[in-house]
């Protein structure tokens, strides 16, 4: 019984290694998201519409943001409206 007791008591540990950033995953699909929706873009609401019950719109901006600053999508307005691209991968 101390034995378990021992485990359980690290255990916690052990779950938090399991993903590295539980984000990761959503950032992903929405990565895919946009490459689904073309050359036309992915417009800021339509992405959140979608993703409303996978993440907190707080954490979509994050995850936004971060794909901007690794430049796998872009940002641009397109009458008024926020659309994001895919950014084409150079080819040497």
């Amino acid at each position: 019984l101390a034995f378990t007791n021992s485990l359980e008591q690290g255990m916690h540990h052990a779950l938090s290694f399991a993903s590295k950033n539980p984000l990761a995953a959503t950032a992903n699909k929405i990565v895919k998201f946009i490459v689904k929706n073309g050359a036309e873009g992915t417009p800021m609401i339509k992405i959140l519409s979608t993703f409303y019950e996978d993440i907190s719109s707080m954490q979509l901006t994050e995850v936004l943001a971060y794909l901007v600053d690794i430049q796998k999508i872009r940002p641009e307005t397109v009458n008024k409206e926020i659309r994001y691209f895919l950014v084409e991968e150079e080819k040497e």
